[in-house]
């Protein structure tokens, strides 16, 4: 995984923890 992906699965997740 990337963080790319791990930043757009935050944002689509709305939680703010990957913030």
């Amino acid at each position: 995984i990337t963080m790319s992906a791990v930043r757009e699965w935050a944002a689509s997740q709305d939680t703010g923890v990957l913030e």
